[in-house]
């Protein structure tokens, strides 16, 4: 994990606690490899990111579909740059997800038929980087 410049970590509670997420949820993910343990000396933004996208996944998509879509967009998802505009298309029948930077790609990529599930994580993005800064900048004062 890259070192902070300003030094300001945040605790896996406090992460948890702007991601609306309780530990136990995310030790279990830990636990099931989903997710890193909490380094010592605390998460950083991109700890924060991942818990909370993992969470919407499995919100929108269920416990099983969820976790195969992170799975195969977990590396992807880990860049922590802004996104506005970041969802995932996932295909319920073939278990396949897709990140798009562009909607208006969403109508090539269905035409195949199949149901399929769109999951906004652009705005959900956005929100927690601006919680953890808040909370960061708190702490640091």
């Amino acid at each position: 994990m890259p070192a902070r410049s300003d030094g300001t970590w945040l605790s896996e509670s406090q992460i948890c606690e702007i991601i609306g997420l309780s530990r136990q949820r995310r030790q279990q993910w830990v636990d099931k490899q989903l997710l890193p343990s909490s380094p010592a000396e605390g998460c950083g933004l991109a700890e924060a990111l991942a818990a909370a996208q993992l969470a919407a996944l499995i919100g929108a998509l269920g416990p099983t579909d969820g976790v195969i879509a992170w799975q195969q967009l977990r590396d992807e998802l880990e860049d922590n740059s802004p996104l506005d505009r970041l969802d995932v298309l996932y295909d319920l029948q073939h278990k396949e997800a897709l990140i798009l930077k562009n909607r208006q790609t969403v109508g090539d990529l269905i035409c195949h038929g199949r149901p399929v599930c769109l999951v906004e994580l652009g705005r959900l993005r956005k929100e927690i980087a601006e919680a953890y800064g808040r909370l960061s900048r708190g702490l640091a004062a």
